[in-house]
């Protein structure tokens, strides 16, 4: 998880109301992956309400995905969705900072 520590959290829901916490993974224009705390009953295609907040500031956002894959690791489960809204974009929340952070191998190679 490349954001460690600080990476916002928040919780995401299922149309039934059943929510779990869920940490910060990747993210891009399009969707995001989250780590969740624990296991939920969720189908692709579901729509799930992703509410996440800053750990270090006030800003918080809510917003809706399609549920494009589940994958059990180690870690836990990481959950992936694409953004419902197609005129939402992170660069426009608190969020733009984690959407510009790199952590490729060759990026870091390369410092």
């Amino acid at each position: 998880m490349p954001f460690g520590g600080v990476a916002p959290s928040g919780r995401l829901c299922t149309g039934e109301q059943v929510c779990v916490h869920a940490d910060l993974v990747d993210l891009s224009e399009g969707g995001t992956c989250v780590l969740l705390s624990a296991p939920i009953a969720v189908q692709r295609g579901d729509i799930l309400e992703l509410t996440l907040h800053e750990n270090f500031g006030s800003g918080s956002l809510q917003i809706q995905l399609e549920l494009r894959w589940v994958v059990e690791t180690p870690m836990g489960i990481k959950l992936g969705g694409r953004f419902v809204d197609p005129a939402f974009s992170p660069a426009g929340t608190f969020l733009k900072r984690y959407l510009e952070t790199d952590f490729s191998s060759e990026r870091r190679s390369n410092r």
